[in-house]
């Protein structure tokens, strides 16, 4: 190594400052991005400013795909993949086709019955598994790179060496062209230990190379900020994983004929399987995209602030058992790769068998089962057992479903493809974790209590909208008829006035009328240019004329009309029944929106909109900077938040509006106690039958109450009678049990895929959300989209009509009755704006087009990119305040949550 390069990179050893590079290796052209953190800058360096590094460009040093959907981490223990596989394990009742359709190839090739075959048997079986790993694996690097975001692969041999999972990346790496981000984290003293078999002397060769490698990178690099740091230096390969000489693609290759470059771990016996690692370790993974270097184990980085964290397990011996079962016990995202032998053949055997009966099996019944495909022989068999098969039985009782989501196993030699890629994806877009002690049906409860306000306050918005359409339609009506009782009425007067006019120039003086009034109306005629002769014979003696008689009433029906519309305008004004119904129907669509955000774990409301990213860190008190927030505290925060968000809706409604002068009316939905079993029942049937009304347009009749309790206690009865009966027939059945679980499992597997039914309570997946909401929600709005038109159209052409009627009279000589065309005109220009068609019409029509054009994008993603992260944040949001914006056009009222801004970006205008 050049001294200069040397002194360098000891002054930045020695420094406070992280530094970034990069290097190009020169056998492939691949450039990689290098970060160190020596111990002086470690004490600064927290998971926030890790994060802000990783995802700012300013840093120059940064990942630009975006955040992870996931990061995931890969062990499958020392072993090499290609001798997975034991005689005890290939020879177990799993494998029993495997190995004599491998018996059977044996003969073929002319091998000797015994031992002979019986080793050629199980290299064909070891080639078997090795070829499915390498396509799981490959399928996982499919996976992980996505244009935009997509999931992390990391390796940390700061927290755990992994050395078979890394071999099998850069094998599956060999046959797809797919190449995510990597991250490799290593400590530079890691290296010292690789001096020989005996530990002392130099440095072994290849391990030198390694760290001349990085200090020659870390020499040419620059402080974080500052641009063109180490220009890609030129490096040489660490190792070629396919290299016949120096590769590890063979373990019993001469290469590993040598001394080992570091003393015998106690942990990992020297065996022809494990041998390899030794070697494999001495250097840096060769395939990574990013590597993070630190000086010491504990100087370790912390990386829970990048995003949610997911792994993947095969084989493995007594190193992964204390990190497996941690792993586990916290209820992290797993996919276990069952059949590949180890530990992670017998956890997942505890899991098939929780899972495959109910009522689950005693723990005495599952460990004889365990037992049998515990093919290792190192101590961890020894002490397997009992308390991890409870543990896994505690587990199942206090999650149900994260055995079924949340840890989860993948048959590695029965599944295809597409199964591992479902598998994986599903597994590692879920929440996980395991709820707090305590939680029962918190959870669903407290989303019924949701939908219960949501219902209350859209029974009560159903009332206020009849009470003040009804005022309303009656104001109209009035208007109409007191403009044709005005018309009707100045007809009639001008024919009295006329009548009397005519009889005053004929020297004629009425009975009842005074000679002074007559002759008063008498010169007001004669003054006109009027000939008596030609108007004499409209009334002749003896006729009456059309509107006579007709003032005395039509004058009173005058007096009283404008007074009752008075009347009816003063208790509208009082009432105020529009603006409660506009507060109350757009509070029930933001708390049902926020059941969906809550559900989908996808925007979490804040002071200026929503934020679609999970809260990451939380301040606690005493801590300078915010502190990494577990999953567990995940879940706590987001339930505080929903229900603190759906309280201060119903509040602000209530407080705002509602107490103007008035009250919600509970209905009878909103007294069912959710808490208990009947009476909840009853409450999600009534429930699905509004869900589908109010948001799909669907029209259906509940379940009567007394036939629910009836099929309720039949159903229990059952269930009690069935439990029964299974419990005597399972000693009976058990061995064609085994032989169709398989069969069955697939089955029920793939029914599950296909049911996307929404239960209105649980966590949901985007297909989930997709099929049952976002489709509906097109069909509703198809629908709805002509009938607002035609609606629309309708009131414009009778104001049309009604103009040019007017225009019509006027021609025919008719004007005394153009003001009653005037008024319904003018009635059915402010229905337009009383109901608000035009901005109905033109909100519908955009959500519309938005939630189509949503749709196309969704049926052009893979599965993988369905279950991204931002993918479901962006499917959610949009749908959620495209509903917002349809009710805002609908009520005119903002739907912005209490303490929010109306201003800014849309999710704040929503």
């Amino acid at each position: 190594m050049d001294p200069s390069a040397e002194k360098a990179f000891a002054r930045i050893q020695g420094g406070n400052a992280a530094v970034y590079s990069s290097f190009t290796f020169k056998e492939n052209g691949k450039t990689a991005k290098l970060l160190y953190v020596p111990e002086g800058a470690r004490s600064g360096f927290s998971a926030q400013k890790l994060e802000s590094i990783v995802m700012d460009d300013k840093w120059g040093w940064c990942f630009d795909k975006g955040d992870p959907n996931c990061m995931i981490h890969c062990d499958a223990g020392a072993i090499h993949p290609k001798v997975f596989a034991t005689n005890v394990l290939c020879k177990s009742s799993h494998f029993k086709t495997f190995w004599d359709d491998a018996l059977m190839q044996a003969r073929f090739n002319q091998k000797k019955e015994g031992p002979e075959a019986e080793e050629y048997a199980l290299n064909c079986i070891c080639e078997v598994i090795l070829a499915k790993m390498a396509i799981i694996f490959a399928a996982l690097l499919d996976m992980c790179d996505q244009p935009s975001g997509g999931n992390w692969l990391v390796i940390d041999r700061t927290q755990y060496k992994a050395p078979a999972a890394e071999l099998l990346i850069e094998m599956a790496m060999m046959k797809t062209s797919s190449r995510p981000y990597i991250m490799y984290i290593d400590y530079l003293d890691r290296f010292d230990v690789f001096r020989g078999e005996t530990g002392e002397g130099e440095l072994v060769e290849q391990t030198q190379n390694c760290l001349n490698t990085f200090k020659m990178a870390i020499a040419a690099g620059q402080e974080l900020g500052i641009e063109d740091a180490g220009l890609k230096t030129p490096v040489h390969r660490f190792y070629d994983v396919a290299d016949p000489d120096t590769g590890f693609l063979d373990p019993y290759s001469p290469y590993f004929d040598q001394p080992l470059p570091r003393p015998e771990d106690p942990d990992v016996p020297v065996t022809s399987r494990s041998r390899w690692q030794y070697f494999y370790t001495s250097m840096a993974f060769a395939s990574a995209t990013h590597y993070i270097l630190v000086d010491h184990d504990h100087d370790r980085i912390d990386l829970s602030g990048l995003g949610p964290v997911g792994y993947i397990h095969a084989n493995g011996e007594d190193r992964m058992v204390p990190t497996l079962t941690y792993r586990i016990q916290r209820g992290e995202n797993i996919v276990m790769l069952h059949h590949s032998g180890g530990l992670t053949q017998a956890y997942a055997a505890i899991r098939e068998q929780l899972l495959k009966m109910f009522p689950s099996p005693d723990p005495e019944e599952i460990l004889k089962n365990t037992k049998e495909h515990m093919s290792s022989p190192r101590p961890w068999t020894e002490t397997f057992g009992l308390p991890e098969i409870l543990m896994m039985i505690e587990l199942q009782q206090r999650a149900p479903m994260l055995l079924r989501t949340g840890i989860v196993a993948v048959d590695t030699l029965n599944d295809s493809s597409e199964d591992v890629l479902a598998t994986l994806t599903c597994c590692f877009a879920g929440g996980g974790g395991v709820p707090e002690l305590g939680l029962g049906e918190a959870e669903m409860i407290c989303i019924l209590t949701a939908w219960k306000r949501h219902i209350t306050l859209y029974e009560n918005a159903c009332y206020f909208e009849r009470v003040a359409d009804f005022l309303q339609l009656t104001l109209y009506l009035l208007s109409v008829v007191t403009t044709f009782i005005t018309v009707v009425y100045a007809l009639a007067v001008a024919e009295e006035e006329q009548t009397a006019a005519l009889a005053a120039a004929a020297g004629l003086v009425p009975a009842g009328v005074r000679r002074l009034a007559m002759s008063t109306l008498s010169a007001r005629i004669l003054q006109s240019d009027s000939n008596v002769t030609e108007v004499a014979p409209i009334v002749a003696p003896g006729e009456e004329g059309l509107y006579a008689g007709l003032t005395g009433g039509y004058s009173f029906t005058m007096i009283i009309l404008p007074m009752v519309a008075t009347l009816i305008g003063t208790i509208r004004s009082k009432l105020r029944p529009r603006e409660k119904w506009a507060a109350c129907l757009m509070a029930a669509n933001q708390i049902a929106a926020q059941i969906y955000y809550y559900r989908m774990r996808a925007a979490w409301p804040t002071s200026v909109g929503y934020d679609t990213a999970a809260p990451q860190t939380e301040i606690v008190p005493g801590q300078e900077d915010p502190v990494p927030i577990s999953k567990m505290r995940k879940e706590i925060k987001a339930r505080e938040l929903f229900v603190g968000t759906c309280a201060e809706i119903y509040k602000t409604v209530i407080s705002s509006e509602i107490s103007k002068g008035g009250s919600l009316h509970m209905g009878r939905m909103s007294r069912y106690q959710v808490q208990t079993e009947a009476d909840r029942t009853i409450f999600m049937d009534h429930l699905r039958v509004h869900v589908d009304e109010f948001y799909y347009g669907i029209r259906r009749k509940p379940k009567k109450d007394h036939k629910s309790i009836f099929l309720r206690d039949k159903i229990e009865d059952a269930m009690e009678d069935i439990g029964d009966a299974i419990e005597d027939a399972i000693e009976a059945i058990d061995d064609a049990v085994d032989e169709v679980t398989g069969a069955v499992d697939k089955a029920d597997e793939k029914e599950k895929k296909n049911n996307n039914s929404d239960d209105l309570v649980s966590q949901m997946a985007i297909d989930s959300y997709v099929e049952c909401r976002v489709r509906s929600i097109c069909k509703l709005l198809e629908k709805r989209a002509p009938a607002l038109s035609n609606r629309l159209n309708r009131l414009e052409y009778a104001q049309m009509l009604a103009n040019s009627s007017g225009a019509v009279l006027a021609f025919l000589g008719q004007s005394n009755w153009i003001a009653i065309t005037v008024a319904v005109a003018s009635v059915a220009g402010a229905m337009q704006d009383y109901f608000y068609l035009p901005s109905q019409l033109g909100e519908t029509n955009r959500a519309m087009q938005e939630l189509h054009n949503l749709m196309i994008e969704f049926e052009s993603f893979s599965l993988v990119q369905r279950n991204m992260s931002r993918v479901k944040n962006k499917f959610v949001s949009q749908v959620e305040e495209s509903l917002l914006l349809l009710c805002q056009a609908r009520t005119q009222q903002s739907p912005a949550l209490p303490g929010q801004k109306d201003g800014g970006n849309e999710e704040e205008e929503e």
